[in-house]
This record gives structure tokens, C-alpha cells and sequence, in this order.
């Protein structure tokens, strides 16, 4: 099976880091959430999307 071209494995590695620090915010300041997802399109795409809002949720509440 051949990889796909590099710039899209790059794409999902930027994406895949990004979702990552976002994960990250802190609950208690959604408006870090949304200026986040002022910054560009994909990082849009990201914080409105349903499995990253889920994992956002999961992650905070085991947190606590």
C-alpha cells in the first residue's frame, strides 16, 4: 500500500498536533475555544466538529 503524498501526511500531523493542544484548554474559558477557532479554517473545522467537542467533554470531566 503506498502513503499518501507528503504534504497530506503533513496536513494530518498538523491537525492531529493542533486537536491536541486544543484538547488542552481549560474548560472554565470557552472564549479560548472560540478565539481558537478564529485563527484559520481547519482549526474551525476542528473545534466545531462533533468527535472533538466529545473528546473535549471526556477529557475535562475525567480531569476533574
Amino acid at each position: 500500500m503506498a502513503l499518501p503524498p507528503l504534504r497530506v501526511r503533513r496536513a494530518l500531523m498538523d491537525e492531529a498536533i493542533a486537536g491536541e493542544i486544543l484538547l488542552r484548554l481549560p474548560p472554565d474559558e470557552p472564549e479560548r475555544l472560540v478565539r481558537a477557532s478564529l485563527v484559520c479554517k481547519p482549526w474551525r473545522r476542528l473545534v466545531t466538529d462533533r468527535v472533538f467537542l466529545l473528546r473535549y467533554r471526556l477529557f475535562h470531566r475525567a480531569a476533574l
